[in-house]
């Protein structure tokens, strides 16, 4: 049997050549009853349409890049899958760039963007594991004027679209839950406070202890001197550390990261610290591994699924209806109550 065209297909179909053609670019539009023909009919054929030719025709690829400075958060698989899916949906690829905090990546990156292989650009995370390098890229391809959605904080003073979520609300949120637990002598252990992120995290559950006329013990910063693709630098700090902070007086600490909140419960147990029966720790991001630890990690979720979906959506919009929906979108992180805090 001779390879199906679109137009047997649609001679088949009892349909227009466009109405085959439409169904291929947003099935939507297509009634139902027609669309299932169509359908059948081109599994029947195992028929497919050409991508090139269709890229020709619209001077579209139908595909997006996800681009993320490193892989070490598992927490990020949530927003690839997200990301995917929601491509999936509305008719398109995903493309997946790691570049590893490699300049040679960065430059194959641009090249596949310079060469129109892809249509818009969702740029994962930046201001802490990519640093410098991850928002020259962002400025770079924003230049080349190719849409483009930001997924790690609020660019100052930027028409670069973002979707993030509110990590002050989020710290807000774990403030409030140790103090309804009625935890007063309170440590805070981040990365960096110059990184907008932590400084929101911060921010948030600080005022939320002031607010209760509660003072935080301390603040402490774990350095990282340059860009990383591991946690090693947590678990030097806390080997140096751990002693430390158990002799502070504390009732519980927070966490603006679960590796945080992780390395430090695993070395406390080390040190013969019951976790919460002696300190409680509450994290943020809701991480994979927090469920994994002993006792399970009480953390704060930002959501990374609804954050690729608002990025898609948006991305999209901009590609085929010729503008961003906004330009700062927010999620709202929520409470992931586990058994790292205890009631006293």
């Amino acid at each position: 049997m001779p390879r199906k065209n679109i137009y047997l297909v649609a001679e088949e179909a009892g349909v227009s050549v466009a109405t085959i053609s439409r169904y291929f670019s947003n099935p939507k539009i297509v009634g139902k009853s027609t669309r299932d023909k169509i359908e059948k009919i081109c599994k029947k054929h195992n028929y497919r349409p050409s991508r090139f030719a269709q890229a020709v025709k619209t001077r579209k690829m139908r595909t997006i890049a996800l681009i993320t400075p490193v892989l070490i958060q598992l927490k990020l698989l949530e927003l690839i899958d997200s990301v995917e899916s929601n491509l999936a949906k509305h008719g398109y690829n995903l493309n997946l760039f790691n570049f590893n905090l490699n300049h040679d990546r960065q430059v194959e990156i641009l090249k596949s963007i310079d060469e129109r292989t892809i249509d818009g650009v969702i740029m994962a995370g930046g201001g802490i594991s990519g640093g410098d390098q991850s928002l020259e890229l962002l400025n770079i391809i924003n230049s080349r004027g190719l849409p483009v959605v930001f997924t790690e904080g609020r660019l100052n003073n930027s028409k670069i679209p973002s979707a993030i979520v509110d990590s002050y609300h989020g710290g807000k949120i774990a403030a409030e839950y140790l103090i309804k637990n009625n935890h007063k002598k309170i440590g805070i252990i981040t990365r960096e406070i110059k990184y907008s992120i932590m400084k929101s995290r911060v921010d948030g559950f600080v005022d939320a202890l002031n607010k209760s006329k509660i003072k935080e013990k301390f603040i402490m910063e774990i350095a990282c001197q340059k860009p990383t693709k591991d946690f090693n630098y947590i678990k030097d700090y806390f080997e140096e550390n751990t002693k430390k902070i158990i002799e502070k007086d504390i009732t519980a600490i927070y966490a603006t990261m679960d590796p945080i909140a992780i390395y430090l419960i695993d070395y406390m147990g080390q040190s013969g610290i019951k976790i919460p029966g002696d300190i409680s720790v509450i994290g943020f991001d809701n991480q994979l591994f927090s469920e994994l630890t002993s006792p399970k990690l009480t953390t704060i979720d930002n959501d990374l699924a609804k954050l690729g979906k608002i990025a898609v959506d948006n991305l999209v919009n901009k590609i085929e209806k010729g503008k961003y929906k906004n330009i700062e979108n927010v999620v709202i992180p929520t409470l992931v109550e586990r058994q790292s805090v205890a009631t006293l």
